[in-house]
């Protein structure tokens, strides 16, 4: 049996002799995996200072940018195809003319 134990208590797996993850183990086990890519050197020198003055490393402000940009393509498709679709103007109208229709 192997076991990911993180910071203080490494020491527990110690005493009982478990053998640990090794880091890219367990950066697997996080979901994370090592990725290679080009990008042009100006962008890396203007990126460097923005991670150091949010306190994260190059590859953590890569990441960052990589999950904002997948957020920002899936809000604008729910909102140009899923929200139309839904048609909640026309329930909307129909609530309200039921509503009225009944006094409330």
């Amino acid at each position: 049996m192997r076991v990911a134990v993180l910071g203080y208590f490494s020491w527990v797996a110690d005493l009982f002799g478990v053998p640990q993850l090794q880091s890219d183990e367990l950066a697997t086990l996080r979901g994370k995996q090592d990725v290679s890519a080009t990008v042009d050197a100006d962008l890396l020198a203007a990126a460097d200072p923005d991670a150091k003055a949010i306190d994260v490393s190059r590859s953590e402000l890569i990441e960052q940018a990589l999950r904002y940009e997948h957020r920002r393509l899936a809000l604008q498709n729910y909102t140009t195809h899923t929200v139309p679709a839904l048609n909640v103007d026309d329930y909307a109208a129909t609530m309200y003319q039921a509503n009225r229709d009944v006094n409330l």
